[in-house]
């Protein structure tokens, strides 16, 4: 009777039930053996990132504490760890850059398996090895290429590795090519790799009518298409904006611009970075645009070929090509009023290096409202005015020189310009500032711990120097800070270049040929005998022994600074010091 009612019947009702709850159970079952598939497949890869869960290399805080390697890297190279060490410790006045090369690897590395990783070091010591000896430019620009490159790297994978559509492929890749690329630190072959991830994903989009590309596919594609080393520096030396446009679109590294402002223009005669601070001085775009790549890295203080010296800072060039815009760009984005210039051997006693002004007050190409309006710039940059120091004022003394500042410079100026204060009078000192914002390390810290004195001993022996101390700061560059100091056995004021860690000084004083340290240059012809010479002093280890090896000379650095009592302990860092 129940055959044609729509009611189930209590059995129907439980048999139905039952097969609900098999089906469930069958799921149940068939989850358990999924999830249980995807951890056995992925247990080996947890394993494996705790063997080097503290990173590829830890590099310690104190230079001469021990390179440290991933244990389970070690245990299958042991001499690696001392090989990696030996060069690091060749290569310390860079250990900012060194720093962030080690934080670049450990990145990168982490993405790939522990064999790769330690054939990623095997590379990276070979490389560094052929790196530190080379000459010192070439040294600070390959470990600035080598960090750079990481970098890039490092942001690239995060970018395909975030995004779900290429996430499995990138995966894939660097169980093969791409993970062989990275081990032996090959970044065209690794970013072309990764430029055919992007690729393959902008072909599905297009597939589903997706046509919108990312920032970071355009960044790519004109990177790798458009924007060639060559481009770069024709698009530079002409200011021409429709390649600036492209850098900029690009997002085209720092230190890849500062290679090409390095450059030698095309014509021998001079250096890219002259040729556009010459082609963009009417061009407010090229200016905006040097301003925003200065904001996203360009170093303000970066140092070229000269035209005149050896080596001169960003800011000479662009003084010399009287493009008063980049100046003031320049000096608002960090960069010291102090340019650098490498015055080895050169006759010239008022040095632009040292004093800025004067070479301001002398420029013939300003009218007198921008010779103020640049003054005043500097002046707020932490631009030095020395105090005069007794009544020496014989031509070719850097106290004449002070002496012109106040007797010369500021009438032609209309400004006054009292002494700055010394580096133990100055409460703050936008130099320093600007440095620890642009390079990312606390230098006011730095140089308050720095010994600021240097001692001859009282032997009676003649010394191209005698006891020194540091007065003023003029510039701090990636590595090393640059002070004027006074030199009290001659009554003078001295150049003395510290490395970052205070390990060598090197003084350099304006004097006369018969300290025996070179000839100084022609100049038009004429070879005079005073001109500046160098005193390179390397600190003893474990000691606060400075040493002339040349002349086999001494001196000491003073455990008082500023009044106050240092450590200059033997395992220290004396630029740390308490």
């Amino acid at each position: 009777m129940c055959s044609q009612c729509r009611f189930s019947s209590p059995l129907e009702k439980t048999t139905r039930r039952l097969a609900s709850m098999r089906q469930q159970f069958h799921a149940l079952i068939i989850l358990f053996l999924t999830v249980t598939a995807l951890l056995a497949e992925t247990a080996p890869c947890s394993a494996q990132k705790q063997q080097c869960e503290n990173g590829i290399i830890s590099l310690p805080a104190n230079i001469n504490a021990p390179v440290k390697i991933c244990h389970a890297i070690e245990a299958s190279d042991p001499q690696l760890a001392n090989q990696l060490a030996s060069i690091l410790q060749t290569l310390n006045s860079q250990q900012v850059q060194i720093g962030r090369l080690i934080k670049n690897v450990n990145s990168v590395g982490e993405n790939i398996e522990l064999k790769r990783q330690g054939d990623m070091l095997k590379t990276l010591v070979a490389r560094l090895d052929e790196i530190h000896n080379a000459d010192s430019a070439s040294t600070i620009r390959k470990v600035s290429d080598l960090t750079y490159g990481l970098d890039d790297l490092k942001d690239e994978l995060e970018r395909v590795k975030s995004n779900p559509e290429t996430a499995q492929k990138t995966e894939t890749e660097l169980k093969g090519g791409l993970g062989d690329a990275i081990a032996n630190l090959d970044f065209v072959k690794a970013h072309a790799l990764l430029e055919d991830i992007s690729k393959q994903l902008a072909q599905i989009n297009k597939q589903l009518g997706d046509v919108s590309r990312t920032t970071s596919e355009i960044k790519t594609a004109v990177q790798m298409d458009l924007i060639a080393p060559a481009k770069i520096q024709a698009g530079l030396e002409t200011a021409d904006m429709s390649v600036l446009q492209l850098v900029a679109s690009a997002g085209v590294s720092p230190s890849v611009l500062e290679g090409e402002f390095r450059q030698r223009s095309a014509d021998g005669k001079s250096n890219v970075a002259r040729r556009f601070f010459d082609a963009s001085l009417h061009s407010s775009a090229a200016m905006q645009w040097f301003e925003s790549e200065l904001a996203h890295g360009l170093d303000p203080n970066l140092v070229v070929p000269g035209d005149y010296y050896p080596q001169e800072g960003l800011l000479v060039q662009a003084t010399r090509s009287a493009n008063f815009e980049a100046v003031q760009i320049l000096l608002r984005r960090g960069a010291s009023p102090h340019a650098y210039e490498d015055m080895f051997l050169d006759s010239a006693p008022n040095s632009r290096f040292l004093f800025p002004l004067s070479a301001l007050a002398a420029d013939e190409h300003l009218t007198l409202d921008q010779k103020r309006e640049e003054a005043k710039e500097m002046l707020a940059a932490g631009v030095v005015i020395p105090i005069f120091r007794g009544s020496r004022s014989s031509m070719g003394s850097e106290m004449a020189e002070i002496k012109q500042l106040q007797d010369v410079v500021a009438p032609a100026l209309g400004l006054s310009l009292p002494p700055s204060p010394s580096l133990c009078d100055q409460v703050e000192n936008p130099i320093c500032k600007k440095a620890s914002q642009l390079y990312g390390e606390d230098w006011c810290k730095r140089i308050a711990g720095m010994p600021k004195e240097l001692r001859a001993p009282l032997d009676g022996a003649a010394k191209p120097i005698f006891d020194v101390t540091l007065q003023y700061l003029l510039l701090i560059t990636r590595e090393n800070a640059y002070f004027l100091g006074f030199e009290s056995g001659y009554s003078d004021y001295v150049l003395v270049e510290v490395a970052q860690d205070s390990s060598h000084w090197t003084v350099m004083r304006y004097m006369s040929p018969s300290a025996g340290m070179g000839l100084c240059k022609e100049d038009s012809g004429v070879r005079l005998d005073y001109c500046w010479r160098r005193i390179p002093l390397l600190r003893v280890a474990q000691t606060d022994e400075m040493r002339f090896s040349t002349y086999g000379m001494s001196w000491s650095l003073s455990r008082h600074s500023c009044g106050k009592l240092v450590t200059l302990d033997s395992g220290a860092d004396p630029g740390t010091a308490k």
